[in-house]
């Protein structure tokens, strides 16, 4: 008798072993899971921050739209400039897209870098990157030789989440004496900030 109760209390010691075996993996796994979704609402919120950061800089930059017209004008700063848009009907100048891989912190050639694809445009974080520069949903003003775009700077990285791209509305200056099938450009001034248009399906993307 003495043995038997000795094998039903090292059973019950062995079933009381697994058992608590099995609540504390049930409470590292809750835990992991916890600490992990706050590592990605950290990240989130710091890649965010970033974004934020590197929007106000750009509208500082661009403020007095010099650099912007450089851009866009300027061959000495930007090899493909000058550029043109057809603007010879609506549905063609609101489907055209201008795209640029930087910008620069002023207007000189030669000056340092702004932004630009595939490089942090923040300190903040790593873990965000540029991942494209374009004018889209061009306009008309009711001016010939005026017209409105948004400057798009989408984000790309090690994303928690997908962050909506920076819009930027711009005024597009052109050259009056240009065929209306290829408007040279001469001045981008700015416009404030706009609101996210209607995007074209070759520049769609998931964004939340």
């Amino acid at each position: 008798m003495k043995k038997m109760r000795s094998i039903d209390k090292q059973g019950m010691g062995i079933i009381e072993v697994l058992v608590a075996t099995g609540i504390l993996a049930i409470i590292i796994s809750a835990m992991t899971s916890f600490m992990a979704s706050q590592l990605r609402e950290i990240n989130y919120l710091t890649q965010n921050l970033a974004k934020l950061d590197t929007e106000k800089l750009l509208i500082a930059a661009l403020s007095d739209g010099a650099i912007c017209s450089a851009e866009l004008t300027n061959s000495t700063l930007n090899p493909s400039a000058p550029f043109t848009i057809d603007t010879s009907t609506d549905p063609i100048l609101a489907s055209q897209t201008i795209t640029l891989t930087s910008l620069h912190a002023s207007s000189t050639p030669g000056s340092p870098i702004l932004i630009q694809n595939g490089i942090p445009p923040s300190a903040i974080t790593n873990n965000l990157l540029v991942d494209s520069i374009q004018f889209i949903n061009f306009q008309r003003t009711g001016d010939p030789n005026r017209f409105l775009a948004n400057l798009m700077i989408s984000f790309d990285g090690n994303l928690t989440r997908n962050l909506k791209p920076i819009f930027l509305k711009k005024i597009i200056d052109t050259n009056p004496a240009s065929p209306v099938n290829s408007k040279q450009i001469t001045g981008c001034l700015s416009s404030g900030a706009s609101m996210p248009p209607t995007i074209t399906n070759k520049q769609a993307f998931a964004f939340c």
